[in-house]
């Protein structure tokens, strides 16, 4: 798949312009701006902040008392930082998985 990659953006504010922050919880949205001007987005949880909330979906007895989770064009990830979701994205393109994995906005 030939796509190139402009701009990769976070949900999470920034304090600076271009400056990205990722949330402590482990969950952002992410969009990514292609050379071509297409928007796609998808959302991305740490496995951590996913075990988080399977313990929260247990106890309050969502998701069928956590026996079960869903989100639409969801990745997970090991780490939430913006290198670590920039290297994800760049792999998903190079593997020709980009656009099974995000949503075209």
């Amino acid at each position: 798949m030939n796509l190139t990659i402009d701009k990769i953006y976070l949900s999470t504010g920034a304090k600076e312009k271009d400056e990205i922050c990722v949330t402590d919880e482990g969950e952002t949205g992410v969009v990514v701006v292609l050379s071509g001007g297409e928007k796609y987005y998808a959302s991305f949880l740490s496995f951590d902040y996913l075990e988080k909330m399977h313990q929260q979906h247990l106890k309050e007895g969502d998701f069928l008392q956590g026996s079960y989770f869903w989100m639409k064009n969801l990745v997970l990830v090991k780490d939430s930082g913006l290198p670590a979701i920039k290297r994800v994205v760049e792999h998903l393109v190079e593997d020709g998985d980009f656009k099974d994995a995000f949503l075209k906005l």
